[in-house]
């Protein structure tokens, strides 16, 4: 594989790295993979992750790119107004741009952990580009009953309770979280400017995309808040859905958030490269 770092977008402010396979690596014709930044991380992602599934990709003949958003690691920031949500979704669309222009490719997986596949979902969402999708981790939509199944074991705990009552718990945060979410159902115009969809706008986006052609693998590690809403969510919806074949669910039960421990890293490298070859094909 060959390994290149890079400046693209339109002001040649976004800094990435495109990983190339060797000639004849894999089957041609196959899309190219975005990698999108997990929350403020560096491009190379929770210890080191982008950069080992970036490089077993390669290998297995997709070219990849792994960026920075605007902001982020050594992109520098953006100018102008545009909100965070808005301008990642043009910037994963520019690296789609980029990869089309220097590499001749017209269709595109994404991956992304927690806001990484938020925004992948936002980008797959916009851009007819996109065949697949692994999200990982994805909305952590706030609501009573996950903070109760989040928290269950701390409500019989003292120090728990301290914390609680002086105003340092993280349970304080997720309760203005939760405002903060439905104000912005009440006033946002659109999803494109909700910062958390609304737990039906979560479904209609899922569902717009599966019933397009796009394959989503959904990955969901130990207890994420992100599996309870999916298991109270999702899960009984997407067995409905006709385009429901399109949707993978995997949950790493013994991995955190991270992927720290490096055999949980190579379950779910080996996981990602064997699903991106069954949807890579050129139809």
């Amino acid at each position: 594989m060959n390994e290149k770092a890079l400046l693209f977008g339109e002001s040649k402010s976004l800094v990435g790295v495109v990983t190339d396979p060797e000639p004849g690596a894999g089957p041609g014709h196959r899309p190219g993979v975005i990698i999108l930044n997990a929350g403020a991380l560096h491009r190379v992602g929770p210890n080191r992750l982008h950069v080992r599934l970036a490089r077993a990709l390669a290998e297995a003949g997709f070219v990849v790119l792994r960026f920075d958003l605007s902001g982020i690691g050594d992109s520098r920031r953006r100018d102008g107004s545009e909100s965070f949500a808005r301008s990642a979704v043009q910037e994963g669309q520019q690296a789609m741009d980029f990869l089309s222009e220097s590499r001749g490719i017209e269709r595109f997986m994404l991956f992304g952990i927690c806001s990484g596949a938020d925004n992948g979902l936002q980008v797959a969402y916009r851009d007819l580009r996109v065949v697949g999708a692994v999200l990982i981790d994805g909305y952590n939509l706030p609501s009573l009953g996950r903070l109760l199944h989040f928290y269950r074991s701390r409500l019989l705990s003292a120090r728990s309770w301290g914390r609680f009552l002086i105003g340092r718990s993280q349970t304080w945060s997720l309760f203005r979280s939760m405002a903060s979410a439905r104000k912005a159902d009440r006033g946002a115009e659109s999803a494109e400017e909700t910062i958390l969809p609304t737990r039906l706008e979560l479904l209609a986006l899922l569902r717009s995309i599966a019933d397009r052609g796009v394959d989503l693998l959904l990955v969901y590690t130990g207890a994420s808040p992100a599996y309870y809403n999916y298991r109270k969510l999702l899960h009984r919806s997407l067995r409905s859905w006709p385009s429901r074949e399109r949707v993978r669910v995997e949950h790493f039960e013994d991995s955190d958030h991270l992927f720290t421990l490096l055999c949980n890293q190579r379950r779910l490298v080996d996981l990602v490269t064997a699903w991106a070859a069954r949807v890579g094909p050129a139809p």
